[in-house]
This record gives C-alpha cells, sequence and structure tokens, in this order.
C-alpha cells in the first residue's frame, strides 16, 4: 500500500562485488542534536516500514584497513555526552557453556557497591540485556555473587531454564503419542540460549565499588556450538490485506522453523537512577511452526501483533476514559520478533534479527472500529450517497486508520419491497488495504444505482494512499573482497552537506553516504553488533538526510566489521546530490539573515516552499493509476510493473525534495522533505513524519523552535483558503490533534 507522504522503491539484491569510488573531499558541516531517542536500539529509531535482515558473514578475509582515523574518535568525544551508556572497545567471546570472570574488590575489604537501582536490594554491578537498549534484563548479578577471592563470573550457569510449548501454524499446543505436551527448549542451565549478541551492563567501578557516571556496556557475543544450525536471513513485507509475511532462505540442515515472539514489559520491572523504570520480558510464545520458508498472518493470529495499551476506539463514546485509560492511552505493549531453524533434534539456531512491534503496528489493521463506526452511523446508510468513502479500522498500535471504501460493483443486486414497491440494492464491499469485507443495505433507483456505484469507487481511489518509504535492503550473504588496499573509509569524509546526526556512528554512514563511499570500516564502533543495529541506523540516517545518494541495499560482517554499501545510478545521484546542495544555498543565503530566531527561519522556509511549489497533482493520478491496475492485475504482473516503473521514471521526483526545490512541484512527502532539507542547513531541529489525516496517509514535519517540537505542515500551509494554518503549532494543539494522526512511532518518540 502507498500513500501521498512517502514513495514506495522496489529493491533488486546486487550479489557482485562493486568498486569504490574515490571523492575529492570538501568542507563538511555536522548538525548535532543531543538527545537519546528512548525506544529504540543504540542511535536509533526508526521510520522503517519495510524491514530486511542478513544472516552471516563470508568465509574469504578480504584486505586489512588501516588504522581507524582520528575524526571518528574526535566524533565519538563530541557526542560522548549526549548517550545513555559508554561502550567497552572490545567484544567478549564466549561459547555456549562458557563464562567470562571479572575481578573486584576482595570481599573482605572495606569497599562498598553502591547500588545503580533505587529500589533495589543491593547492589547489582552487572546487568545482562538482551537488547541494545537496556530495556529486557536476562540476569542480574548481584553482590550476592562475588566470590571471597573478589572474582564475579558471568556464566550461563545463572540463566533459567526456560522452554515454551510447542504449536502448530494455528496455534493449537502438540502433544506426543502419550498425550504429553511438547516443549521446545530455549535455553538451558549451561547454554546461553538463542541470542547470539548479548549486552552485558557494568555499573560499578570494580575496584572502589562507586558507581560509573554512566553505565559501561560489553558486547558477548556468543559462538553457536558445533553443528549448530545457521541462523535464518529473514525479509519481511505487509501485503496488500496488511497481513504480515516473514519469509527466509532455507538453513541446510534445518528440519523446520518457529516463529517466535517475546513481549517487552510487564509485572518485574528495574528503576534506574531516575526514577524510570527498565522492564524485563514478561512473555515468549511460539506464534507458529512450520516446515515452508515463510509465514503469514491470518484472522486466526493476527491478533498477537495488537501492541496497544488502550485503543482510541474504546473513548470513541466522547468520555475521557478511566485514570487507567488516560494513562496508557498511546503506550504500547512492544515485542519482538524473530524466526528459529531447528534440527531433526529440535535444538534452535540462533535468533534472526528481530522486527519490533512498534516498528509495525501501525501498519497493520487489527479490526473494525466499532464504536467509531456507530458514532458515525456507518453501518447503516440510507442511500447510495451516504454509504462512506472510507472506513475506520482500528490498528495494532490502537490508533484509528480510515482506509477506503471499494463497492463490488458486479456483486450488487437489486431489490424490490413486495408491500411498497420501493428498491433497494444490496452491495457487498471491501475495505481497502485490509481483509475486512461486509454488506451495505441502501435504497437506490433501477435507473442509476450502477452509475453511483462507479462514481462511489473514483472517489475511494483518489482517497486513497499513495506511496511508501524507502529503505535499505541488506544483500544476500557473501564475501566482501576489497579492490583496493585502502578501499575501506575509516574516517569522515569532507562534503559540502550537512549532515544531521545524533552521534558518531550516524555522523560517519551519512557522511560517507554523501561521499559515494561503498566500502566502510566499523572496528571503531564496537556497539554494532549485528546487522539489526546498523540497519536501524542506516534508517534513521536516510530518513532525516533525504538529500544523500539512495542505498539500495548493503552487506554487513559482524565478524570483519566491515560494510559494503550498493547504490543506484551513484553517478546521477551525486550529481544531483551537488545540484541540491547548491539549490539549498541559494535559498538559504535568500532567506535566512544573521540573527535569525527559530521561529522567524520557520516562517522564511514555510513561505519560500508556499511561493515556489504547488502540488502536483498529475503524478499523484498516475500513482492512483499505476496502484489501479496493481488492484486489477495483481501487483506483480507485466502491466502493474511496467506502469510503476513508468510512474517512478517519469513522476518519482513528486516524492523528493528535488520535485519541490528543483522543479517547483510534488506531492506531500516532496514538501515535507524539502522542509526538513531545509531546515536542517539552516541550524534547525526537524523531523520528517508520516501518518493520518482525513484525506488518507500524508507527510508534514516536526520542528524545534526555542526548544520546543512544533509541528509545521507546510503542503496544507500552501493554501489560498486557509493559508499557514498549521504552522508553529504546539503538538497539543487541538487544531493539530483533531486533523493529523501521526504514526505511532512518532508518537512514542516526541509526544511521550
Amino acid at each position: 500500500m502507498t500513500y501521498c507522504g512517502v514513495m514506495t522503491m522496489k529493491h533488486t539484491m546486487v550479489t557482485e562485488t562493486g568498486f569504490p569510488f574515490e571523492m575529492a573531499e570538501k568542507h563538511i558541516t555536522v548538525v548535532r542534536h543531543h538527545r537519546w531517542i528512548v525506544g529504540h536500539a543504540i542511535w536509533a529509531a526508526v521510520l522503517a516500514v519495510v524491514l530486511v535482515f542478513a544472516g552471516g558473514c563470508g568465509a574469504k578475509s578480504a584486505e586489512q584497513p588501516k588504522e581507524v582515523g582520528e575524526s571518528v574518535a574526535s566524533a565519538r568525544k563530541k557526542y560522548a555526552t549526549s548517550q545513555p551508556y559508554d561502550v567497552a572497545n572490545k567484544e567478549i567471546v564466549l561459547g555456549q557453556s562458557e563464562g567470562t570472570t571479572f575481578k573486584l574488590a576482595d570481599m573482605d575489604s572495606s569497599v562498598t557497591y553502591e547500588p545503580w537501582f533505587r529500589k533495589s536490594h543491593g547492589a547489582t554491578p552487572f546487568v545482562l540485556y538482551r537488547d541494545p537498549e537496556l530495556h529486557t534484563v536476562e540476569q542480574v548479578y548481584s553482590t550476592a555473587s562475588i566470590r571471597s577471592d573478589g572474582t564475579l563470573t558471568i556464566s550461563p550457569k545463572e540463566q533459567y531454564d526456560e522452554e515454551v510449548r510447542w504449536t502448530d501454524e494455528y496455534g493449537s499446543v502438540q502433544r506426543d503419542d502419550q498425550g504429553k505436551i511438547l516443549r521446545l527448549k530455549l535455553s538451558s542451565g549451561n547454554r546461553w540460549g538463542t541470542r547470539e549478541i548479548l549486552y552485558l551492563a557494568q555499573y560499578n567501578d570494580l575496584k572502589t565499588g562507586k558507581l560509573l557516571k554512566k553505565p559501561l556496556v560489553h558486547l558477548m557475543r556468543i559462538k553457536p556450538s558445533s553443528g549448530q544450525l545457521a541462523r535464518p536471513s529473514t525479509t519481511m513485507r505487509i501485503g496488500d490485506d496488511g497481513n504480515l509475511t516473514l519469509s527466509w532462505k532455507p538453513v541446510r540442515g534445518a528440519a523446520g522453523y518457529v516463529i517466535m515472539q517475546v513481549g517487552i514489559g510487564g509485572a518485574e520491572k528495574w528503576p534506574n537512577r531516575d526514577g524510570d523504570v527498565t522492564t524485563t520480558a514478561t512473555s515468549r510464545r511460539m506464534l507458529a511452526s512450520t516446515t515452508a520458508t515463510s509465514w503469514t498472518t491470518s484472522d486466526r493470529n493476527r491478533s498477537s501483533l495488537d501492541a496497544a495499551s488502550v485503543r482510541a476506539d474504546d473513548l470513541a463514546d466522547g468520555t475521557s476514559g478511566t485514570l487507567w485509560q488516560q494513562e496508557h492511552y498511546g503506550k504500547l505493549r512492544d515485542y519482538e520478533l524473530f524466526v528459529l531453524a531447528l534440527d531433526d533434534d529440535y535444538v534452535p539456531s540462533f535468533e534472526s534479527d528481530h522486527i519490533l512491534g512498534r516498528d509495525i503496528a501501525y501498519k497493520i489493521p487489527l479490526m473494525r472500529a466499532g464504536e467509531t463506526l456507530k458514532k458515525e452511523n456507518i453501518l447503516s446508510p440510507r442511500t447510495i450517497d451516504d454509504v462512506p468513502v472510507t472506513y475506520p479500522v482500528t490498528m495494532a498500535d490502537g490508533m484509528i486508520r480510515r482506509f477506503p471504501v471499494h463497492l463490488d460493483e458486479e456483486g450488487a443486486k437489486l431489490y424490490v419491497h413486495r408491500q411498497d414497491g420501493t428498491e433497494w440494492v444490496k452491495i457487498p464491499f471491501r475495505v481497502i488495504g485490509t481483509e475486512l469485507t461486509d454488506e451495505f443495505y441502501v435504497r437506490a433507483s433501477s435507473k442509476d444505482y450502477r452509475g453511483k456505484l462507479a462514481d462511489h469507487n473514483r472517489k475511494a481511489l483518489a482517497a486513497r494512499a499513495t506511496g511508501s518509504v524507502q529503505t535499505v535492503t541488506p544483500m544476500e550473504t557473501r564475501n566482501i573482497v576489497a579492490t583496493k588496499k585502502d578501499a575501506y573509509s575509516d574516517s569522515i569524509p569532507s562534503t559540502d552537506y550537512v549532515v544531521e546526526a545524533d552521534n558518531a556512528l550516524e555522523e560517519y554512514l551519512g557522511a560517507n553516504m554523501a561521499a559515494g563511499k561503498e566500502y566502510l570500516d566499523l572496528k571503531a564502533f564496537p556497539e554494532v553488533g549485528d546487522d539489526g543495529v546498523l540497519r536501524q541506523a542506516m534508517d534513521l540516517v536516510r530518513q532525516r538526510n533525504p538529500i544523500l545518494p539512495a542505498v539500495i541495499s548493503y552487506y554487513y560482517s559482524p565478524s570483519k566489521k566491515l560494510v559494503e554499501l550498493r547504490y543506484g545510478d551513484l553517478k546521477d545521484a551525486l550529481k544531483q546530490t551537488t545540484t541540491l546542495i547548491s539549490k539549498v544555498g541559494a535559498i538559504k543565503k535568500a532567506i535566512i539573515k544573521d540573527g535569525m530566531g527559530d521561529e522567524k527561519k520557520v516562517d522564511a522556509i514555510n513561505r519560500y516552499i508556499a511561493d515556489h511549489a504547488q502540488y502536483d497533482y498529475e503524478a499523484l493520478d498516475k500513482k492512483n493509476a499505476a496502484e489501479a491496475i496493481a488492484d486489477q492485475q495483481g501487483q506483480d504482473s507485466r502491466e502493474a510493473i511496467k506502469a510503476k516503473d513508468d510512474m517512478d521514471l517519469n513522476y518519482g521526483y513528486a516524492w523528493k525534495p528535488e520535485g519541490v526545490l528543483l522543479k517547483g512541484k510534488g506531492v506531500c512527502a516532496s514538501y515535507a522533505s524539502a522542509f526538513q532539507l531545509l531546515a536542517s542547513q539552516s541550524g534547525l531541529e526537524s523531523a520528517y513524519i508520516t501518518g493520518q489525516t482525513s484525506g488518507g496517509m500524508h507527510a508534514w514535519n516536526y520542528v524545534k523552535v526555542n526548544r520546543e517540537w512544533k509541528m509545521v505542515d507546510p503542503t496544507w500551509n500552501d493554501s489560498d483558503a486557509n493559508p499557514n494554518a498549521y504552522l508553529n503549532l504546539s503538538l497539543k494543539d487541538d487544531r493539530y490533534l483533531s486533523t493529523h494522526i501521526p504514526d505511532s512511532s512518532f508518537v512514542n518518540r516526541y509526544h511521550n
């Protein structure tokens, strides 16, 4: 499904080794935003809407890169104060049954270990987490675990046995011949389990017992045991019917696969120094088991993806709800999804990279918004003219989204009432983008009802979403072979572009992408333990820096700490980037004056866009036409692919900043990305936001004005009837909240 805010890109997997490009060095400026976005991996939050994951590493060794450049080290220092914890320079590599020992002060010494957690029963020098956000606790190592000689061993022997009930693809519990419930053992008393990377947080100075200013995190990489299966390399897509599909390549030696869900949050909470809480995983369950290499949700199991604490539809009666509902509205009960491969003895592989509930919940239609349907009297229209163009649906994040209603013109039947002779039409309908179907019974005339059905469907098509997020696709697992000894970039290249970044990794990735570098050395970033962390960082960099050349795929070798990026037409992309940089520089020089405050800068940028751009209805019509062909012929049909390729080639600019800035026209995605680009280059902190409005999916901006986030909708501000009605509005402004519903990932990031 697509929408006005963002544009769908279909990427091709790249398997051949590319060649590096040598770029001239230019001046670089970096915009630093000292904020920590809670809820994503070490730097992150993401936009990403379609997630794909890569597996292990190639066997051949690449050329050894040179030593890490000074610019990376200086960038780390620059962002140090904004990061929630430090990362140890060296990984701890352990076998499945191995432990690691730390030397602390002897127990008979006078050293007292200070507790990090305010409400903890005692000091906890080490806490083991399964995620880089330090949300999900695996095991706590308190001072009670310190031996008399002052050593403390972090060992899998401390782990609890963990198992889940074996289920089939319908969720039914499986039993053996004797009727005993079959259980899948995920970890045991002498094995670390299925997580390849664990995060060991150290809270105390090991000699003095004093608390560290912030935790020191040791990455623990668990080596596979002899004969252990490779972890699945998983891709994800959300289909036109709103169902989630996970797919993976066959794992050699696998007898089957299980799809697992781990809940984040629950009864046991660890308060941190500021009184907030770090939650533990409270539930791990098997959603399905299969011998196939894909799994798709259905009516039977889609409810398992529900992440809402309180649904908007529960408050549709207009009341403020209970106190509990008020406090939990908009908050998610997060979870992780991943796939395990099993051998003939049901021994699991490591987990595939995780899909987070918060990243997909706002895209998964869950059920009819029943209370809203009643309130708006949608269920019983009197005539065809009263049939709604859109239909309210509760999503897995608890928010209500409106999807177009398509009436079945072929299946509609006319009935004549026997007693009074009135004419009625039974109209089957489906809610586009979901599996929801139903029927309307309305009064109609036999003379014109079919024409009215066709008119309704044309309106529904116009209301349909028209674009999707460009994401980065990992390459298939293979070898990385550098073509030159110095092929791998290990420093931050210079460019005229101002890179928006929250940390050294984002700055490093963004600057190298701006320079068209294909080979990157990540040895200076030990926190990038797996592909999931890198993917989230790359998605965020791409979202916040729309001017960067499009990376269509990449491959990461965790063992070598090397990345290969693959671009589209890099030469044209860099030329386009240079043109955009020049244009943005000229605009900035013309409209941003010395001494301007934040609000005046925002006003100037908004005014420039409104004066120099117009909405590209022709591009939107072409997108709608391509979508209609995909609906009728199937999205993989030759006609649909040709229509989409033609649209992308001739009208793709309308979803990118160059549409508004270079051609003077675009849809809302172009307006919002152009605003973000101009704002960032003018020293403002801004964000590209997607979500729902009465007209369907939409894109707009948040911008920080005098340290407070404000809302700007440059598309709607470009209006003769009501200009600048959505300029510098508070995120709590009723005008904004009554017309725009941001996707839940942005709610968690900016509203909580």
